[in-house]
């Protein structure tokens, strides 16, 4: 089950895809992340327990003479509405993307319902959709991460 997510306006535009946790492309994305998630096939596992399928949110974009005016609102609520069938909606948020002046991209997404659980470096936050279930992956992962520091600190 992959299927992909187009969404556009004259405004704007927003793009991702939606599968299942079967499909190889989950174990992908958590290797990706391995710099920042201390073990990724154990991530892998448990999303894998926890969800039957998810959803990716490549690109949200709003043409800049229609910024401020709800559209990007409008497109976010457009793709999670196309990705119903989605347990969770994963995204790597760019913050250095030109962003107007005073908008806080993070702040943004978190205020939609939107979880950070980590950061793949200063500059982009992964994110989860709905809440509970990213809160609940955040756990995991620095669950995760605390074991493996004391693992470390125990010289395992």
């Amino acid at each position: 089950m992959y299927e992909e997510i187009e969404i556009d306006q004259e405004e704007g535009s927003a793009s991702g895809y939606m599968t299942s946790t079967k499909d190889e492309q989950i174990g992908n994305i958590m290797s990706s992340w391995g710099d920042c998630i201390s073990s990724p096939d154990e991530v892998t596992s448990f999303i894998k327990s926890k969800f039957e399928s998810f959803a990716i949110l490549n690109n949200i974009n709003v043409c800049e003479g229609h910024r401020g005016e709800g559209i990007g609102t409008e497109l976010l609520e457009s793709f999670i509405n196309e990705a119903y069938d989605s347990d969770i909606i994963v995204l790597e948020a760019d913050i250095l993307e030109a962003q107007d002046e005073g908008f806080d991209l993070q702040q943004w997404y978190e205020d939609n319902g939107f979880v950070t659980i980590s950061h793949l470096d200063e500059t982009s936050p992964i994110m989860v959709f709905p809440e509970e279930a990213g809160e609940e992956l955040k756990d995991y992962i620095l669950g995760l991460t605390a074991k493996a520091t004391e693992d470390f600190e125990l010289g395992m």
